[in-house]
């Protein structure tokens, strides 16, 4: 494969997922499609009232909106590439939804600082629990574009009150991430001296920190450096 066709291919698949992933008002990547015949688009989509109950389950897998934290999350971070590649305003226009999208899922929950795994198209409706893999992608994306040439000024203040409010819920829960209602959660020991959880912690707090300016943050990020070197001597 040259590099055109390395490049249409790819253009191929960012068409795709605009036409069929992305939600045009709530603007989200949605993990599933229903058949191409079907007239809405969404009615995979579980119904407020099975949110509500936790069905299939209180993360939502296999609801077809599971993991819109982490698909929007690597795509933003892949659209300021494009972005800084191209030049082309198209190109940060589609960043600036996807932001939009993201913004949501860190601001929808009472529980400041609770990241969603993805919203209904209501804007509200969600499941209870995240995880440590949403908040890792979650956050990479938000702090991409935070630095790009793209976000305003608004968007970065966004960001940074996104950002502190993780950082606090994060510590408050003893470097856990909770459910939504405060109960322990799946998949949720960010905090936890091993190679695919502290490493995690480690970017919150860095990330935390270089967008926030609070030096507390940065303290957290040491203490925690310095847990893993003495784990490994």
């Amino acid at each position: 494969m040259d590099d055109k066709q390395l490049r249409d291919n790819m253009n191929s698949l960012h068409n795709l997922i605009w036409q069929r992933f992305v939600h045009p008002e709530v603007h989200l990547i949605y993990d599933y499609i229903a058949p191409t015949n079907e007239k809405d688009r969404w009615k995979h989509l579980p119904t407020t009232e099975e949110i509500k109950a936790s069905k299939p389950n209180v993360s939502g897998w296999r609801a077809g909106m599971e993991d819109c934290s982490i698909n929007g999350g690597a795509y933003l971070a892949g659209l300021v590439d494009r972005y800084d590649v191209t030049h082309l305003t198209e190109h940060a226009e589609e960043a600036r939804i996807i932001y939009k999208g993201l913004k949501t899922l860190g601001t929808v929950s009472s529980r400041k600082g609770f990241i969603a795994r993805g919203v209904l198209p209501d804007g509200v409706s969600h499941y209870g629990n995240s995880s440590v893999d949403q908040y890792t992608l979650y956050i990479y994306g938000i702090w991409r574009y935070y630095h790009s040439s793209i976000s305003t000024q608004e968007e970065k203040d966004d960001i940074k009150t996104i950002m502190n409010n993780i950082c606090m819920r994060i510590e408050e829960d003893g470097f856990d991430i909770l459910q939504e209602d405060g109960k322990p959660a799946q998949v949720s020991d960010i905090g936890v001296i091993r190679s695919d959880r502290s490493s995690r912690l480690l970017e919150v707090y860095l990330v935390g920190y270089n967008i926030t300016r609070d030096k507390h943050w940065l303290d957290i990020y040491y203490d925690y450096d310095r847990m893993q070197v003495m784990v490994a001597l």
